[in-house]
């Protein structure tokens, strides 16, 4: 009997450590998305850019990051990722932010035309783990009329074992 509970004992600590062991080592690769791009840019106009940072927990923060148009005598941005459309055709627009040792950037491809072009066409992302537990997978969001619709693709896998998993 004593070995019994012994080793129920020690199956319940094993238990509490995983837990506290996936709180312990929580990580993502941090990550920065320009929000509402547009596909074109009316000449003589302005578009105001803006951004997300997510660290890494996935948590959204507040940085200062810059911004830089690979052409600007096509698409002039300032630091505040405000636009100018100085001419027809396309420059690449980029946002990065260093911190410490580590550097996230993304880039969009935009061009300048007769008027100004925001596809919504939802936002998508990758799902991970931050854990040893499987967890992978796409997903899009997107609105339809006053509900949101999370599209989760097919190359969705999750471990059983993966406790609390809410979507």
């Amino acid at each position: 009997m004593k070995k019994y509970l012994f080793a129920l004992l020690t199956f319940t600590a094993l238990f509490s450590g995983c837990i506290k062991d996936d709180i312990i080592e929580d990580f993502v690769e941090p990550t920065i998305r320009i929000t509402a791009v547009p596909d074109t840019i009316e000449l003589n106009t302005t578009y105001q850019f803006e951004f997300a940072y997510f660290n890494n927990v996935g948590v959204e923060e507040n940085v200062d990051a810059q911004w830089l148009s690979s052409d600007p005598s096509i698409i002039e941005i300032n630091s505040s990722g405000l636009a100018t459309a100085l001419s027809i055709g396309s420059a690449e627009i980029s946002i990065t932010y260093s911190g410490g040792d580590q550097e996230v950037t993304e880039l969009v491809n935009v061009y300048v035309g007769g008027s100004t072009v925001v596809q919504e066409i939802g936002k998508s992302g990758t799902i991970q783990t931050t854990s040893s537990y499987l967890l992978e997978g796409n997903f899009t969001i997107s609105e339809e009329g006053e509900n949101i619709i999370i599209d989760i693709a097919d190359d969705y896998r999750a471990s059983t074992a993966l406790p609390g998993l809410y979507v």
